[in-house]
């Protein structure tokens, strides 16, 4: 769960933080990005909560 101003180029090549920290897993990892659009003033609530509800593992 993340916050992006620009989704594209959050995840354009291999510049995102998560790549690496995928990289290192020893498990096959099978994941998706999904998006949401909200106000910029929301989006740290909108954050933690859906952290809350979905528990991601990247996010524990």
């Amino acid at each position: 769960m993340g916050q992006a101003k620009n989704l594209r180029s959050s995840w354009i090549g291999d510049k995102h933080h998560l790549h690496s920290q995928l990289d290192r897993c020893e498990e096959t990892l099978f994941y998706m990005v999904y998006y949401h659009e909200f106000p910029q003033e929301k989006l740290d609530e909108k954050q933690q909560y859906y952290i809350d509800l979905l528990e991601p593992i990247l996010n524990l």
